[in-house]
C-alpha cells in the first residue's frame, strides 16, 4: 500500500486485543479517550504508531494517528482549542 506521499507501507502488528473499535466504529464514551498502539512499515523501516480517538461531552469524536500517545494529546488538545 501507499500513503499520500508514494512511500510503501504495510502493518506489522496490531494490537487487537486492545482494539478500539467495534465493528468499524469507534468505541469512545463521551468525555473518555481510548488509544491503541501498532507497528507498521515505512517503506523498511520498522515503527509504532499510536491511533487515538477522543469524544467530547457533547457527543463529537476527535480521532488521529500519532509516532507518540503525547503527540496525538497535543493533536486533540489542539483541536478543542480550535473549536471553541
Amino acid at each position: 500500500m501507499y500513503n499520500s506521499r508514494g512511500l510503501f507501507y504495510a502493518i506489522i502488528k496490531s494490537n487487537m486485543e486492545n482494539s478500539i473499535n467495534v465493528n468499524g466504529c469507534s468505541a469512545c464514551r463521551p468525555g473518555q479517550e481510548n488509544y491503541t498502539s501498532y507497528r507498521t512499515r515505512i517503506g523498511r523501516k520498522e515503527v509504532t504508531r499510536w491511533q487515538y480517538d477522543y469524544r467530547t461531552e457533547d457527543g463529537e469524536l476527535f480521532s488521529c494517528v500519532g509516532a507518540s500517545l503525547d503527540s496525538c494529546r497535543a493533536k486533540r488538545d489542539l483541536w478543542l482549542s480550535q473549536r471553541k
